[in-house]
């Protein structure tokens, strides 16, 4: 073996010591692998496998329960300082070197120290220009490829506005991926008000600021307010997340940073929202209670309307403040933000305080907002030969679509009324859009689609951005045959 592949082993050996010290319980060989992977050390399976046997042999790991768990989880020994059979000799310090895990944090949070002053801005509040009733488009909408190419922007933005930062802001990261900000006035926007806010570039970090301009003038970008600090582990510091989150556009400009926070409605960080409330039941009484939604009629299907009545900043924090019990005696006041962020916290609390962070867009938005730009620099013709032809050019014997035999819905599941009207106008429409709030049945729905293609020769291909879509549909597809048969072929798996 080379120095180099000793290096590299030994690396991997550390990196597996840390990851399995994260998880007390044990992980599994593939578990191991996928964490590696995460962690920029892509190997396969027999790589991960001889790596585990190694530390096994070094009395660094045991293996009960099929399960790869820490010898002794409260030391950690560096690869480095570890003898092995190889090259006893060479070693710097045969001995081993032993680190206790740090104790818990027991600083009451008015005492912990922070993290460096909140940055104060200067901001403008500009009320939202009332502009005239748009002109009627006719009676007629555009045909074909024009119609397609009048929507393609809406769509792009509407996926824009559907993104959701990152929310889980690690407090040993403030002033490098986060900042507070602090202000004495209103800084907020709402449905008829956009605000504008500036900050000098001279009191930004220096590092935050390379971050953002890293992004770009394009970064996904936005305030939090309040927050809820959360305690950390033994691995890991505390961390935070942002409760109400406002979308803003970023320009960095010569001397300053400033920033355009929309006219918009109050957005609820959703990752907060079930974190906070595992019940869904519960989480539509906050969004109630708050006046983000209105409440839902007994017989709804339980997707929650607007309230139709603007709802500003101020109010949601009263309404905040006697619905949350966590907020420990802390005082929520919009217009005087913390001057300084906590480090640590012993328990769970709401503080008063004002965020700015940025939020990388995820993969598969990526994608999709590049396919959507590509579709709007295609030609007719181009056009013609994708799928998309089949939705908005009127194929040749169409006409007599009507007099076609119809594929029947024959599915082996249980369905309601409306899951099966769905199943059967999925067979035959060539598009249909079935939706829903979680658990009113979509997966029995494309389970019983699936199902029905099949008893009926036809095939059908399931594509989703998660695997666990695909995990509801095939576990309900495998109770439909004996054994270990089945009739999905799955391309990949988590």
């Amino acid at each position: 073996m080379s120095r180099n592949d000793a290096g590299v082993a030994d690396a991997a050996k550390d990196r597996v010591l840390t990851i399995l010290r994260a998880h007390p319980s044990g992980l599994r060989s593939d578990q191991v692998r996928s964490r590696l992977a995460g962690a920029g050390m892509p190997l396969d399976l027999p790589a991960v496998t001889q790596i585990l046997h190694a530390l096994q042999q070094q009395k660094l790991l045991t293996y009960p329960n099929r399960r790869w768990t820490l010898k002794d989880p409260l030391v950690v020994r560096p690869l480095s300082s570890v003898p092995t059979s190889q090259s006893p000799s060479r070693r710097a310090n045969p001995a081993p070197v032993t680190v206790p895990l740090p104790a818990p944090s027991t600083t009451p949070a008015q005492s912990a120290s922070g993290l460096g002053p909140c940055l104060p801005f200067e901001v403008v509040l500009v009320d939202a220009v009332q502009t005239a009733e748009p002109p009627a488009l006719g009676r007629s909408l555009p045909q074909r490829w024009a119609l397609l190419r009048r929507l393609l922007p809406y769509w792009r933005e509407a996926l824009r506005a559907e993104e959701r930062p990152n929310t889980i802001l690690s407090l040993e990261r403030a002033n490098i991926e986060f900042c507070g900000l602090t202000a004495a006035e209103p800084w907020w926007p709402t449905e008829q008000r956009r605000a504008e806010i500036s900050l000098r570039v001279e009191r930004i970090p220096q590092e935050l600021l390379a971050n953002l301009a890293r992004r770009g003038n394009s970064a996904d970008v936005f305030l939090g307010y309040p927050v809820q600090v959360i305690p950390g582990t033994d691995q890991h510091g505390a961390f935070a997340r942002p409760i109400f989150t406002f979308a803003c556009r970023l320009v960095i400009t010569a001397g300053a940073l400033k920033l355009t926070v929309p006219a918009q409605a109050i957005d609820i960080n959703a990752g907060w929202l079930e974190k906070q409330f595992r019940d869904p039941s519960k989480r539509r009484g906050v969004l109630q209670w708050l006046g983000i939604t209105s409440p839902v009629a007994p017989e709804d299907d339980g997707e929650t309307e607007p309230t139709g009545e603007p709802l500003d900043l101020p109010t949601a924090i009263v309404r905040l403040s006697a619905y949350l019990p966590t907020t420990n005696g802390h005082l929520l006041a919009p217009t005087a933000p913390l001057t300084s962020l906590p480090q640590t916290t012993p328990t769970p609390q709401v503080i008063n305080a004002l965020v700015l962070f940025t939020a990388p867009t995820t993969q598969y938005s990526k994608r999709t907002l590049a396919d959507l730009h590509t579709l709007a620099t295609w030609n007719d013709a181009q056009l013609t030969q994708t799928t998309l032809a089949a939705l908005l050019v009127k194929a040749a014997g169409a006409d007599s679509a009507q007099t076609q035999a119809a594929v029947p819905a024959l599915p082996p599941l249980p369905l309601n009324e409306d899951q099966y009207v769905a199943t059967r106008t999925a067979l035959n429409a060539p598009l249909t859009v079935i939706t829903g709030p979680p658990g009113t049945g979509k997966s029995q729905v494309v389970a019983a689609i699936m199902a029905s293609a099949a008893l009926t020769g036809h095939t059908a291909l399931l594509a989703s951005k998660n695997h666990k879509a695909l995990d509801a549909v095939e576990e309900r597809l495998a109770d439909l045959l004996p054994d270990e048969r089945t009739i999905l072929a799955r391309a990949s798996r988590p």
